[in-house]
């Protein structure tokens, strides 16, 4: 039982801290990693909903902002 707290109190850190950082990134960017990671849309269909042009970019870019954003943060290299 103290097993499985542990591991329900790790993933509600977890995505408290996610959640955090994500509220902090633009709302383009907030979307763009809500419609990949959280929803598992591809890059086409990313693009095709939030009229990009098709690119890795937009993903990469706002990832790159969320991991600057998580280290100010929390003081912690994210690799």
């Amino acid at each position: 039982l103290l097993s499985h707290i542990c591991q329900v109190w790790s993933r509600y850190m977890l995505s408290t801290v996610y959640g955090e950082s994500i509220s902090k990134l633009p709302k383009k960017k907030q979307d763009i990693i809500l419609l990949s990671f959280f929803l598992e849309m591809s890059e086409t269909e990313i693009a095709r909903q939030m009229n990009l042009g098709q690119s890795t970019y937009h993903k990469a870019n706002s990832l790159k902002e969320l991991k600057r954003i998580m280290e100010e943060k929390y003081s912690a290299k994210c690799k």
